[in-house]
């Protein structure tokens, strides 16, 4: 159902923000919000993004995605600042966002016949992945192509530097297992400027 809702909604906003911005680019003027689909933090893992200008290179970046290995969604909200105005091809840029930036799988531990914990005959019960909320941080480059530079790709390498997960506390309380995800993650996408 999740999945569902998620593909319903991608195919409600790309429309909706490719019509209500057309008419800008018909004027002359840069276009200076955009959308794309892409893979990584960003994009809630798998899926979109929006950056909405806010200030003069000041942008409103917002990402709803899927996460591969489970029927969760994963969003993100955060800012960016691009350091070029829109009417450059290259333009480099720094984001700080909120939402989910860790997803661990998760084994799920059972005691052994001697119904006792942390002894040899304990097993792994089931795993499932989880997600985790946080704060995240890094830098990338946007690229613009085509003549009125109406398309492009980006490129962002992001830092966890605040997770609410704690492996430490999940083994100490529940009885469960995971390994430490990646602090630095990488996210590529391809936009459409309006």
């Amino acid at each position: 159902m999740k999945k569902v809702c998620l593909i319903a909604s991608m195919m409600l906003l790309v429309p909706a923000l490719l019509c209500a911005q057309e008419t800008m680019s018909t004027t002359g003027m840069a276009l200076e919000n955009s959308v794309g689909i892409g893979y990584g933090l960003p994009y809630g893992v798998l899926g979109v993004n929006a950056d909405l200008k806010l200030f003069q290179n000041l942008y409103m970046t917002l990402g709803m995605g899927t996460v591969l290995v489970s029927d969760d969604i994963a969003y993100n909200l955060g800012l960016r600042y691009f350091f070029f105005g829109p009417e450059k091809s290259i333009r480099p840029r720094i984001t700080v966002m909120f939402g989910a930036n860790s997803i661990v799988e998760v084994d799920m531990w059972d005691r052994g016949p001697d119904n006792e914990w942390d002894t040899a005959d304990d097993f792994v019960d089931e795993s499932e992945w989880r997600r985790y909320q946080g704060w995240t941080a890094g830098a990338g480059v946007q690229w613009n192509f085509g003549a009125t530079k109406k398309y492009g790709l980006d490129l962002d390498v992001m830092y966890n530097f605040y997770s609410q997960l704690d492996v430490d506390e999940i083994e100490e309380k529940d009885h469960e297992t995971a390994d430490e995800p990646d602090d630095v993650s990488v996210s590529l996408g391809f936009r459409i400027n309006m």
